[in-house]
């Protein structure tokens, strides 16, 4: 497959083949930053390594610091024995934004700072709380290595607010970058019991046997308030015109659909009919207009354990599309976390590239 991007920002492919145009279309300046980044990412011994780290940190270069470490957990210079063997534990009780419930932004936020810890020689266990003092990292996840006792060894506190290594929007068009990213959530973002056998009982329930195109949609606070620096969505007329491409192609059975916007329902629901599979959820467009809301976040529902609940319920929508034959998207973080949990499976992936609000 080749790269599709329209001049006007159009729907884009994800395909290993598109190494060489994603790397052909990189300015000088970047390539001199990979080279550098390769060269540090994969300098022997870890003191070495950190050394030459808090030198890009002292002068200012934060983002390239953090690539660093993706580079390194991408050359396997960090070994689970030596991780076993660490002596140290970075407790992890800040993001970089004050988290009240599970999004994107946080899940990629949490595993860049343990990635940071194991690349300091730190076993990292999260402590992010929310207001209501749950640790949201464990209502959903896994501590890394949870069979590690850290009974004994020397905590260190990490209360900062850095931004390093946060996968940008266009990295999930970039081969290297979105396969930086996979072996990140594969190391990471692994489900707790309760969130896993949640998601494997709606998995099993819709996908086994079937050729699915997993569809994502957003609507709501994103379209209304078009946050600014976030990608822009296609239209409504956009996205069904893609999915009906890719649809009749031939390689389908089934349309999956995941939106919290009733519209994009009622939408697919009549071009695809019993072919459109839906899992059951609470749409948040009526709550949100009707509330005069500003954010998606705002919006709740009459039932106990609302917030966890929703974040279950969107966190099983990622897993489900992540584990669709194909994809069509706008780019936003679900799409993210749907690409690099996917793990390059799809047979094809496609997001739309209309730039930014």
């Amino acid at each position: 497959m080749t790269n599709d991007a329209a001049p006007n920002g159009c729907w884009r492919e994800l395909h290993a083949n598109a190494d060489t145009s994603a790397t052909a279309s990189r300015s000088l300046v970047s390539r001199l930053a990979e080279h550098c980044i390769k060269a540090a990412g994969s300098l022997p011994g870890q003191g070495l390594y950190r050394g030459v780290k808090r030198g890009l940190l002292r002068v200012g270069l934060q983002p390239i610091a953090g690539r660093c470490d993706l580079e390194r957990i991408h050359r396997g210079k960090v070994t689970d024995r030596e991780i076993r063997g660490f002596s140290k534990v970075l407790a992890i009780r800040k993001g970089y934004y004050d988290y009240e419930y599970f999004n994107v932004c946080f899940l990629n936020n949490v595993a860049v700072l343990c990635m940071k810890a194991f690349c300091e020689g730190f076993l990292p266990r999260v402590e992010i709380c929310n207001s209501k003092g749950e640790n949201l990292w464990e209502s959903f996840f896994d501590q890394p290595f949870p069979d590690i006792s850290t009974e004994g060894k020397k905590v260190l506190v990490y209360d900062e607010k850095a931004l390093e290594a946060f996968p940008l929007w266009d990295d999930i068009y970039d081969p290297r970058r979105r396969h930086e990213f996979i072996e990140l959530y594969a190391r990471f973002a692994i489900l707790n019991s309760e969130a896993k056998h949640y998601v494997q009982s709606e998995t099993d329930t819709l996908l086994p046997g079937r050729k699915v195109l997993g569809v994502l949609c957003r609507g709501t606070d994103y379209t209304a308030t078009k946050p600014k620096g976030h990608p822009i969505q296609p239209e409504r007329e956009q996205i069904i015109a893609k999915v009906r491409e890719v649809f009749h192609s031939g390689a389908y059975e089934y349309v999956y659909l995941a939106t919290e916007d009733s519209k994009y329902d009622a939408l697919f629901r009549s071009e695809y009919g019993d072919r459109l599979l839906i899992n059951r959820r609470n749409y948040y467009d009526k709550v949100f207009s009707e509330g005069e809301l500003k954010l998606i976040k705002d919006v709740h529902f009459d039932r106990e354990n609302d917030d966890y609940l929703k974040g279950l319920e969107y966190i099983s929508s990622l897993q489900i599309l992540a584990n669709c034959d194909g994809l069509v998207a706008g780019n936003c973080g679900g799409t993210q976390a749907v690409v690099f949990w996917n793990g390059g499976k799809y047979r094809e992936a496609h997001v739309f590239d209309g730039g930014l609000y």
